[in-house]
Parts: C-alpha cells; structure tokens; sequence
C-alpha cells in the first residue's frame, strides 16, 4: 500500500467519524450513519450519551481529518483501548465492538508505517 493510499484512507475514515457525529447530533440528516455508532450500544441509550458519543467520534474525526502523524496513530490507540474497556461493562455489543478494536488495530498498523514525520509527501512533494 503507497503513502498516498493510506493517507487517503485516513482522510475518508476522518471525514467519516465527523458524518457520522453530525448525524448523531442531528445536524445532518443521513440515517445509516446516525445509527453506525449507535448500534453498538446495548442499552437504550438517553440523549446525553448520544451527544458524548457524538462529540468523541467528532473529535477524533477531525484529528484525522487534518493531522497527520503520531497524533492520527494515537487517536487510532485510545478508540481501540477505550472500546475495549467497555466490553468489561457489557454495554456494547460484542461483535461491534471487536469490528471496531481490529479496525484500529489495522490503521495503528498502517499509520505506524508512515509515521517517521509521516513523510507520506517528500519536502518539495505536494497532494494533488
């Protein structure tokens, strides 16, 4: 996989969390994603947890979205480890949430390829 591969694929996962986040919110009206992160609660989830779950998949959209770098492989660490930790409480559902962790783990993966600076473009090298 090139480096301009990966870079892409961060950019669409970045620019799919904030979607998915402003739906939740009911900013945006685009049902699949609105219910992509809720789905994987167990609970009847109150409105509250909606909008923290939305401003948390909102947050670490827009780190993907504009940085690159060590900042981008540490988003991937802390969804992986924080998703984890709730299949402890069994109020997410177990499928979802292991899709989620080995999501994760497969961008930490690819991110830690090209984290050296993430020189993915040379210094006089420019994204089209």
């Amino acid at each position: 996989m090139n480096n301009y591969t990966i870079y892409y694929c961060i950019k669409i996962n970045g620019a799919y969390d904030v979607l998915c986040a402003m739906s939740i919110l009911n900013i945006l009206n685009i049902p699949i994603l609105n219910r992509t992160h809720l789905s994987m609660l167990t609970c009847n989830e109150d409105p509250i947890t909606k909008r923290m779950l939305a401003y948390w998949v909102f947050t670490y959209g827009i780190i993907r979205l504009y940085d690159v770098g060590e900042i981008v492989t540490l988003s991937y660490i802390l969804e992986a480890l924080c998703m984890a930790n709730e299949l402890r409480y069994q109020k997410m559902k177990r499928g979802h949430v292991l899709f989620c962790v080995l999501g994760c783990l497969l961008f930490i993966s690819i991110c830690d390829v090209t984290t050296q600076g993430i020189d993915i473009l040379d210094d006089n090298e420019e994204l089209v």
